[in-house]
């Protein structure tokens, strides 16, 4: 039978990862940013080049920012449910 994980371990052994998914999540949600403002930028004189830049800023939000939100919200959902068993019960009053 495995060891039950505590809440500290697990928030521990994930840290580096998590870190590196909320970098890469911060990371693509400025390209989708960037990709707007040339969007917004580009509209009027190229609105071909605006529609590439649009593309480019869904594809960023639409596969890697919604992979690593997922993961990420994975992550702090089941830290978040080792806690709440670790943690006392506030019907003992």
């Amino acid at each position: 039978m495995a060891k039950k994980v505590s809440a500290a371990d697990y928030i521990e052994r994930y840290d580096g990862e998590m870190r590196i998914i909320l970098g890469e999540l911060a990371e693509n949600s400025a390209i989708a940013n960037l990709n707007w403002a040339h969007a917004a930028h580009s509209v009027r004189r190229s609105p071909e080049t605006a529609l590439k830049h649009l593309a480019d800023a869904w594809v960023a939000l639409n596969s890697a920012v919604k992979i690593e939100r997922l993961e990420a919200l994975r992550r702090i959902n089941a830290a978040s449910d080792l806690l709440d068993a670790e943690l006392p019960d506030d019907d003992s009053n």
